[in-house]
């Protein structure tokens, strides 16, 4: 069931008298936390907000529904609000509203009525909070004499002149066996943007201004990335205690101190890799009759440890916390500190592509599918291990990928 159609039941049942703009703003603010608020700034979005319209996807005001609009709903949201209003509701009136949800896919009845209402609004929020973003108004075309004047994407509206596209359109001409690895450019521009470094790709980039750097990234369809201050620290502690609620590692996972010994990677960035991805870790034979030992990469060995964990006859073969095993079989506690953070960088970087299936709340929702865009605005390319040749391409990566599971769903 769609948010637009939980609010339209709601409506229906709880406001039913008041206007559309009436119901948003006084539906929000009354599941909103009743305690008073003396800063202005943290009071209820919603007080302000007079002028909603309907969306076919959300109720929009003069500006839309932002993600931090639905954080706060989710930070304040008051369950017994939303149950007091479910009880005050006659019977038959509940056993309705139960068949109505019902109809749209929910399994609700009139015992677990209040619970379910509930547990979808927190998950309407909690969605929204890391998928909503404040769009901006549609930019002013007019002062562009011609076409070529003006590039907008359509998710940023970003308007460039003739000059800074010419630019960006030569970085990428210059740099088109690179494409995949774009993106890095921007993880780059924040770890040191100062540097010369060891592929040319990231040091021109950085040589462009803020036009160009943003110009290069939306004519290859590719997000401008938000970097919270401490990000690659700061998400370090959610990640380890991802790690650890999976089980991928039980003794010293080495990544205390801000993961000192991951980030020493950046010490060894002309470090070049004959196989960046080593299949040396035990999986499950594939021939189950000669059992004849497999090998895998560690994204393998991470996937089949988790997958298989509740099957005894398969569990076997890779019952030994990933990590784990690393310290035994790698000599993690005693090798080279470039050795060593290489393995850190692949062993978060292969983690952080398993954690969204096991853990849901690290799922991020799916791209919603835009009538209007182009077919190929829908997708970018992305760096896969094969394009990564040194230690630097490695930890860059490993930062990307890092940033993109955890940014903007920082979790106590």
């Amino acid at each position: 069931m769609e948010f637009k159609d939980y609010l339209k039941i709601c409506k229906t049942f709880f406001m039913s008298e008041m206007t559309v703009p009436e119901f948003m703003m006084n539906f929000f603010c009354d599941l909103a936390s009743s305690e008073d608020v003396d800063d202005e700034s943290e009071a209820c979005p919603f007080q302000k907000e007079t002028n909603y319209r309907k969306s076919s996807k959300v109720y929009y005001g003069e500006r839309p529904m932002t993600r931090t609009d639905a954080y706060y709903m989710k930070t304040h949201f008051n369950e017994e609000a939303l149950i007091e209003k479910i009880n005050d509701l006659e019977e038959h009136v509940q056993q309705n509203l139960a068949d109505e949800l019902t109809d749209h896919g929910i399994d609700a009845d009139i015992w677990n009525l209040s619970d379910v209402m509930c547990d979808l609004f927190r998950g309407y929020m909690d969605e929204m909070s890391r998928k909503m973003v404040h769009k901006s108004k549609k930019n002013d075309h007019s002062a562009c004499t011609t076409p070529e004047e003006a590039h907008s994407s359509k998710k940023t509206k970003l308007i460039f002149d003739s000059k800074t596209m010419e630019l960006a359109r030569n970085f990428c001409i210059d740099h088109e066996n690179e494409k995949r690895l774009f993106i890095l450019c921007q993880i780059a521009d924040y770890i040191d943007p100062l540097h010369q470094h060891v592929r040319s790709l990231y040091t021109e980039y950085l040589r462009q201004n803020d036009e160009v750097k943003n110009a290069i990234m939306v004519l290859n369809n590719i997000p401008l990335l938000q970097f919270e201050k401490d990000w690659e620290y700061d998400y370090l502690d959610v990640f380890r205690n991802d790690i650890r609620e999976l089980k991928l590692v039980t003794e010293k996972d080495l990544l205390y101190e801000g993961g000192k010994y991951f980030h020493r990677a950046r010490n060894y960035p002309k470090i070049v890799f004959r196989n960046v991805n080593p299949r040396i870790f035990p999986i499950v034979p594939r021939d189950m009759i000669s059992k004849q030992i497999d090998k895998g990469d560690l994204l393998s060995y991470i996937d089949e440890y988790l997958y298989y964990k509740d099957n005894e006859k398969y569990f076997k073969y890779v019952n030994v916390p990933p990590f784990d095993w690393m310290i035994e079989h790698l000599n993690l506690l005693n090798c080279s500190e470039e050795e060593l953070a290489y393995w850190m960088c692949l062993f978060i970087r292969s983690a952080c592509l398993i954690i969204p299936r096991e853990i849901p709340a690290r799922q991020k929702p799916e791209k919603e599918y835009d009538e209007d865009a182009d077919e190929d605005e829908c997708f970018f390319l992305t760096p896969g291990l094969n394009d990564l040749e040194t230690m630097e391409d490695l930890y860059y990566s490993t930062l990307y990928i890092f940033h993109d599971l955890y940014s903007g769903d920082l979790r106590e």
